[in-house]
């Protein structure tokens, strides 16, 4: 299922087409045809258009080695060995606010440039070698947003703010992902002063 159960027309880009070689169904079939995108969560699925009925997941296409191949079209029922990954919005939570830091996961494929940001689950299960490790990297980073913006320099110490905790932070991950630097541009996004009360349930009063 979508991520989001609403989209606004201008979130969404209809009557896509593939001509091959780009997406894959869920079983690991290559997909031609109409296809659209939701932009917030770069999800894709089959079918110029949102059809509860037949619109499929897609995600990049994968190309199998020869022998795998063949093996598939002798057993057709046979599943792949990894998982296709899903991404995920980063959403801080109360706790996190308190603690001062957000736990954000990425991945991309070795051949590609484009990154996405994945949950604890699914970072959890590359870890785990359920997604291809063979075609895929993957980071955590720890995103600051509470404390001073700013670095703060006293007479015998310097407390570093958030923009330079979240540069630091950056600058360990790019090792594994290099495209992550363009990704990662606002410095202080989720940023709240920690004179704002974030209760753990918005409905409370």
């Amino acid at each position: 299922m979508r991520l989001r159960s609403y989209y606004t027309p201008n979130e969404i880009l209809i009557n896509q087409y593939t001509f091959g070689h780009e997406w894959q169904l869920p079983d690991g079939t290559e997909y031609i045809g109409l296809y659209h995108r939701y932009v917030p969560t770069n999800e894709i699925y089959s079918e110029k258009q949102w059809d509860s009925r037949k619109s499929k997941k897609l995600t990049e296409y994968r190309e199998l080695p020869a022998m795998n191949k063949s093996y598939k079209q002798l057993q057709p029922d046979l599943k792949t060995t990894y998982e296709s990954f899903t991404t995920s919005i980063t959403v801080p939570l109360a706790d996190d606010y308190t603690a001062g830091f957000v736990s954000r996961y990425f991945i991309k494929r070795i051949n590609s440039t484009s990154v996405y940001e994945i949950s604890a689950e699914t970072y959890s299960n590359f870890q785990q070698k359920l997604i291809d490790p063979n075609i895929h990297v993957a980071v955590e980073i720890k995103w600051y947003i509470t404390g001073p913006v700013n670095d703060v320099v006293n007479e015998s110490f310097t407390t570093y703010g958030v923009t330079t905790k979240n540069m630091e932070e950056i600058s360990k991950a790019v090792k594994t992902i290099p495209e992550l630097s363009k990704h990662l541009t606002d410095l202080i996004q989720f940023y709240t002063s920690l004179d704002i009360y974030v209760p753990k349930d918005i409905n409370l009063k």
